[in-house]
């Protein structure tokens, strides 16, 4: 019998916290996703801030990494340090939290003050997941639909709050396109039927009315032969070049990862990110802290191996980071890039495949990471090649045990590595992937987070744990498409 997430109480917008579920025991129980915060197109520029001490080592990417001597940088920063320290005690708390915390996002006037969006706003009595858009940006009706094992197709009941699978009887391909269409796919990989014994289920209703799959199905208790919709709408995680046996690492090369993304912020490689589909790229909310956070000084190269050899960029429209990410436990790690144009996918470039609704990833799995950062500790340069690492999951109470983290690690992240050392992503892998091959499948189990300088012992490098947060990545993709800004209009509502 397949595991599905459980119920959990019914919060207003905006905004889905990840579950609290402790890593690897299973999969994560999901509240009800809340509407994405957008950095601003046209960011103002916040004065200095004091950040709070933080109770771990920063995260590994910076600014320096490719940046060469940083001597004239650490020289500025001396000089204007008495200043920054004045002002950042008077005002830079307050405005950074404005900036990082605000629902659902925030822009400038000519006045060069802060100003945040509208926020979503819901009835006290709104009901998540039944089709019918009762919020002001319709955050209500978005993160509806999860896939589990075997790509299982999971829609929330709005009756129970909790994500079922749905009988293939009187399933149709255009509910599967609909479905596909709205998470901003191009199309469907395939549609198909697997047999369950789930304790509980949905059925399509008869005469669909609404372009929302959760407004057309109903509870039931007879599935004809048991067989329930299995749907993939990406083909994605395909290696075109094949699998060999960063610190430790070796050059990979061409096509080896085709979803590996270079983030470059005003023209210096400084973060990894991942393709999961032809306009998202995933990547970790650290990357675009204090000033960084302006879309258009950022630009993606994919498909590319070599930063001296760089194609076209992708141009970036929104950056859109999880209003719960921590800057100081590094909790929640994890942004989406909105690319104005789509990816064109060839034998070098290729979606990775997010991690289903149950999945997880044992202790001692054999995984990698890849990325363009140092390859030794302290290195003022980042590499100009594309390095790969093979690294193994390791055991979560371990990682966070008195021996190696001893207790800062939270739910949202898992440890990949090696306990005597040697091997690890380093500065400049931030945003990352951590993949993991199931089912002749590469899974995005984590984004490279932080960790406590490169490839030291009991010093694993830490990863957002994606599978915590599908809802909210999903619910993000379905909100940039088209076909949902059209659901939107059709209800008389302004997509943010």
């Amino acid at each position: 019998m397949a595991a599905y997430p459980g119920q959990m109480n019914v919060q207003p917008p905006p905004y889905y916290p990840v579950g609290v579920q402790p890593y690897p025991s299973g999969p994560p129980q999901y509240e009800n996703v809340r509407s994405p915060y957008y950095v601003p197109p046209q960011p103002v520029q916040p004065p200095p801030y004091v950040a709070h001490e933080r109770r771990r080592p920063p995260p590994k990417s910076s600014r320096c990494v490719w940046c060469g001597s940083c001597t004239g940088v650490i020289l500025a920063i001396l000089a204007i340090l008495g200043i920054a320290v004045w002002l950042g005690l008077k005002y830079g708390p307050s405005v950074y939290n404005a900036i990082t915390n605000s629902q659902p996002g925030s822009s400038s006037d000519n006045s060069g003050q802060y100003t945040p969006y509208t926020p979503d706003t819901c009835p006290s009595n709104v009901t998540y997941c039944n089709g019918v858009l009762e919020c002001s940006q319709g955050s209500d009706e978005l993160g509806c639909v999860v896939f589990g094992n075997n790509n299982e197709l999971l829609v929330k009941y709005y009756k129970t709050q909790t994500y079922l699978p749905v009988c293939a009887a009187s399933w149709s391909n255009s509910y599967s396109q609909t479905i596909c269409s709205l998470l901003g796919f191009n199309g469907i990989n395939s549609s198909s039927s697997i047999t369950d014994q789930p304790a509980s289920f949905l059925t399509v209703a008869p005469g669909r009315s609404n372009i929302n799959i959760q407004g057309d199905v109903s509870s039931s208790s007879n599935c004809p032969g048991q067989a329930f919709v299995s749907l993939q709408c990406s083909n994605c995680g395909r290696q075109m070049q094949s699998q060999s046996r960063i610190i430790g690492g070796t050059q990979a090369p061409l096509g080896k990862w085709p979803w590996q993304a270079s983030l470059h912020y005003s023209g210096s490689p400084t973060c990894g990110g991942s393709i999961v589909s032809p306009t998202i790229i995933i990547s970790a909310a650290h990357c675009f802290y204090s000033n960084m956070y302006d879309p258009t000084q950022w630009k993606v190269y994919v498909g590319t191996v070599n930063q001296n050899n760089l194609p076209p960029p992708i141009y970036v429209s929104r950056i859109i980071i999880n209003s719960q990410y921590d800057s100081n436990s590094h909790d929640n790690d994890v942004a989406i890039l909105i690319l104005q144009t789509s990816i064109s996918y060839t034998n070098n470039i290729q979606p990775v495949c997010l991690p289903t609704s149950s999945q997880t990833f044992s202790a001692n799995m054999n995984c990698w990471t890849t990325g363009f950062g140092t390859t030794q500790y302290q290195a003022q340069q980042g590499s100009t090649y594309l390095m790969q690492v093979s690294v193994n999951i390791i055991n979560y109470n371990v990682c966070n045990g008195p021996s190696v983290y001893n207790g800062v690690l939270t739910s949202n992240m898992i440890c990949a590595g090696n306990l005597n050392g040697k091997v690890d992503s380093c500065q400049g892998d931030s945003g990352g992937p951590l993949v993991c091959y199931v089912n002749q499948s590469w899974y995005l189990a984590g984004i490279t987070s932080w960790g406590r300088a490169c490839a030291l012992a009991n010093s694993p490098g830490v990863y957002t744990n994606v599978a915590n947060f599908l809802p909210w990545i999903y619910s993000v993709m379905e909100a940039q498409t088209p076909k949902w800004k059209n659901v939107m209009a059709s209800a008389g509502i302004q997509a943010g």
